[in-house]
């Protein structure tokens, strides 16, 4: 996989950062070769760019893109082929997008002019006939304000668009292509869509604006299907007060089951939503309440199995495997609603573009079911307990149907699966003694339990199978209440108190080993150790920079003084190339992908007062410091960095506060202030997808604002155990799942859903300072103690 660092040269075009990564490629901030511009340059990863029908693909998507003409759709200025690369050149727009905004903060007037500007584009986009396909949040961007420019909508990612009377679809014939949260009935049904389908998607996303969620959004992928076929969604005006319900009555409308009761046009839509909310009366009446049929009536089963469980549950009987022993035990399993659909999404490696939507082939899935995995009848075995288990009828054909027809298919990919799935590491697996189940045989397991799960995966199928609807495998994974957390235990060197960095492309995971003055490279795929890399003394942090296959290591102490240096280690033959001085007693190290430099906190004690910490700014090209930017007399801890926004942010101690420091301009834009709790050793990292700090103490964790550096919220941890450990704290963000971990002064690692913004359980294993989030696999790593790492299969 090619990767660009900032200064390099590809097509003409200069690179000056990322912009994002996804599963057909990364997206660079570049500048045009002759005029005075940026712009965004697509470059397809080169395995993609070698098949030849991602390159068909690719090739499409650029023609359609490339006919579109609308100042709310952002434009294609070129495309190409570069050294067997395929590339395209994009209109940048600077600024975010609407996925960021912050429902409580967004006014009516604004989301409507979104969703106005919006439906514009794609009632333009529709009249040349083409579809988008994935309208959500994440895909309308919104350019900054500027003097005699107000933010403007401008809609992105027509990658998976379909031309309306094209004979072939871009994608495979019986893919779903969309994002769940916002997909319509139609395409989960597998139907004809047309510009219709857009406006339902449309409609969410005003939802979504408005009340901060998705109308469907539920813990798995099931009930958010069964949401979009069969449920009337939510009245926005009792999700927000304020909201006339005229407005209710529009949305209601545009989210209609049957097409033919939604408004003409997208525009028609956004007009009705407009009047609605000044005053005026509504022009359309809204569409009468769809009866659930086909796909609602397998929701409607699955819901009444759950309260047959529900009620067998409350009579004493138990549905759950009793607790594991070991050292991986949970009191909660604490799986987040997001984190259940990302994991899935994972297992089932979905393609994804920078802006993810699921798209893989219907039997995929479906052929991963048991023939004889319908469930089976529970509770007390009496004839309401059997009719509660069982689907309908012409279901239970379906199942079986859509596992037979998939069968051959499944067994050459189980297989392929089988033969590349991890093998046993020699690490303790407390939940197990053997290698973990497949997939495969984790719902064959399920689907033999009265369990809501199995009835709810194994009616999915069903759906996949008929409808080519793609639903998420690992909804089987666990309940809330779990019974046991899969531990994998890596020996390190001695004193791994620092950090743990993770590179997913790599598949490798770097700690720091202070005592032994090492690095431990561990293999995450096997979980092995795959080098042990000598480093300078006292190592403290780690941050990589993925792009040019190098980690930066920090070393507090030198032989020289207090004086601190950088190692610099190549990740590809894992061995130190070479050794930057810094300042003095170094605490922490980013690496910023914007600015293409390093980071690094410093404390000299002979510098004058206001002028004691410091962050040191290095070019890890030319191996020097070139930049030294005061943070003053109060004590720095940590820093991390947005490179999107090319801003760091550095917590201080005594006075506990963020410093907002500019990474081109190398100055203190500001200070935020957090709630005082004593002299603290804060911790902090950044979502920069949500723009949200998380800082913690060990007895909260902070979240910020980085738009407005305002504090959104404070989350109170879990100190019934505290052993009040000062220096055993630290906090890390899965984004994709909305799960945060910290740990602290008690004992284990304390799972948060950065939804709610609560604590939703505790893995118990011993804990040290470390910690980080395999963003591939969801999987956490963290220090446990010295000498060996625990690996949580999330």
């Amino acid at each position: 996989m090619v990767q660009l660092v900032a200064r390099d040269s590809f097509a003409g075009y200069s690179i000056e950062g990322v912009l994002g990564t996804g599963g057909m490629g990364t997206v660079y901030l570049a500048r045009h070769p002759r005029l005075p511009r940026s712009i965004a340059l697509k470059l397809l990863h080169s395995h993609i760019s070698a098949d030849p029908d991602l390159r068909r693909r690719f090739e499409q998507e650029s023609e359609i893109a490339a006919r579109l003409d609308h100042p709310g759709i952002v434009g294609v200025h070129d495309c190409g082929n570069h050294d067997g690369l395929l590339w395209i050149a994009m209109q940048y727009i600077p600024g975010t997008d609407a996925s960021r905004l912050e429902s409580r903060s967004v006014t009516v007037e604004r989301a409507l002019r979104i969703i106005s500007e919006t439906a514009a584009a794609l009632d333009y986009a529709h009249s040349r006939e083409i579809l988008h396909r994935d309208i959500k949040p994440a895909n309308i961007l919104l350019s900054a304000a500027e003097p005699g420019r107000a933010e403007r909508a401008i809609l992105t990612d027509f990658g998976i668009a379909r031309l309306l009377n094209a004979g072939t679809a871009v994608t495979a014939t019986g893919t779903f292509t969309a994002t769940l949260d916002y997909a319509s009935p139609e395409q989960l049904n597998g139907q004809t869509v047309d510009g219709r389908t857009d406006q339902y998607s449309l409609a969410c996303t005003l939802f979504a604006l408005l009340s901060g969620s998705a109308p469907f959004h539920a813990p798995s992928p099931g009930q958010v299907v069964a949401g979009h076929i069969g449920k009337k969604p939510p009245r926005l005006s009792s999700l927000r007060p304020g909201l006339p319900q005229p407005l209710d009555e529009v949305v209601l409308r545009a989210m209609a089951k049957d097409p033919a009761d939604r408004f003409a046009n997208c525009t028609e839509f956004a007009t009705a939503a407009l009047a609605a909310v000044n005053g005026k009366p509504a022009t359309h009446a809204p569409a009468a309440q769809d009866t659930p049929t086909g796909l609602a009536a397998l929701a409607a089963w699955a819901e009444s199995s759950a309260r047959a469980e529900s009620s067998a549950a409350q009579q004493g009987e138990r549905t759950d495997a009793p607790a594991s022993a070991g050292n991986g035990s949970a009191r909660h399993r604490a799986e987040s609603p997001a984190r259940r659909a990302a994991r899935a999404e994972s297992a089932t490696h979905l393609a994804q573009t920078e802006s993810p939507a699921l798209s893989t082939p219907a039997a995929s899935l479906a052929a991963q079911v048991p023939a004889d995995a319908a469930p089976r009848a529970g509770g007390d075995g009496s004839p309401a307990a059997r009719a509660a288990t069982q689907p309908p009828a012409p279901w239970s054909a379906a199942m079986t149907s859509a596992a037979s027809r998939a069968g051959s298919a499944a067994a050459s990919a189980s297989r392929a699966g089988a033969a590349a799935s991890r093998p046993a590491s020699p690490g303790s697996r407390a939940a197990s003694a053997g290698a973990p189940p497949s997939a495969s045989a984790r719902l064959e397991s399920a689907a033999r339990q009265p369990n809501r799960k199995a009835l709810v995966a194994a009616a999915m199928a069903a759906v996949i199978a008929t409808g080519g609807a793609v639903v998420a495998l690992d909804m089987l994974s666990s309940d809330t209440q779990s019974t046991a957390a899969e531990v994998t235990t890596i020996p390190v060197g001695k004193g791994n108190d620092g950090d743990i960095a993770i590179d997913s492309a790599s598949q490798r995971a770097y700690v720091v080993n202070s005592v032994d003055n090492t690095v431990t490279v561990i293999d995450t795929r096997s979980r092995t150790v795959a080098a042990t890399v000598g480093v300078g003394e006292y190592p403290r942090g780690v941050a990589l920079d993925s792009a040019a296959r190098t980690a930066y290591v920090i070393n507090s102490v030198s032989a020289v003084g207090n004086q601190s240096t950088v190692s610099v280690l190549d990740m590809t033959t894992n061995t130190v190339t070479a050794t930057i001085p810094t300042g003095k007693n170094s605490t922490a190290i980013a690496f910023d992908s914007g600015t293409h430099s390093l980071f690094v906190v410093d404390k000299n004690d002979t510098a004058p007062a206001d002028q004691r910490y410091s962050l040191t700014v290095i070019d890890p090209a030319a191996k020097t410091v070139t930049a030294t930017i005061p943070l003053g007399s109060v004590p720095a801890e940590a820093v991390t960095i947005d490179s999107s926004t090319h801003t760091a942010y550095v917590t201080t101690r005594t006075d506990r506060a963020v410093k907002v420091v500019d990474t081109v301009a190398h100055t203190v834009r500001a200070t935020i202030p957090l709630q005082a709790h004593g002299d603290t050793y804060d911790r902090i990292t950044i979502d920069t997808g949500r723009r949200t700090l998380y800082i913690t103490d060990g007895t909260t964790i902070t979240l910020v604002d980085t738009g407005t550096n305002a504090i959104l919220h404070t989350i109170e941890l879990d100190i019934s155990s505290a052993r009040m450990d000062q220096a055993q704290r630290n906090v890390a963000i899965d984004p994709k799942t909305g799960t945060a971990y910290a740990v602290g002064p008690f004992n284990g690692v304390q799972v948060v859903d950065t939804v709610s913004r609560s604590v939703t359980g505790e893995i118990t294993v011993p804990t040290s300072k470390g910690i980080s989030v395999d963003p591939a696999t969801h999987d956490v790593y963290v220090n446990s103690g010295s000498g060996y790492v625990s690996v949580l299969d999330r």
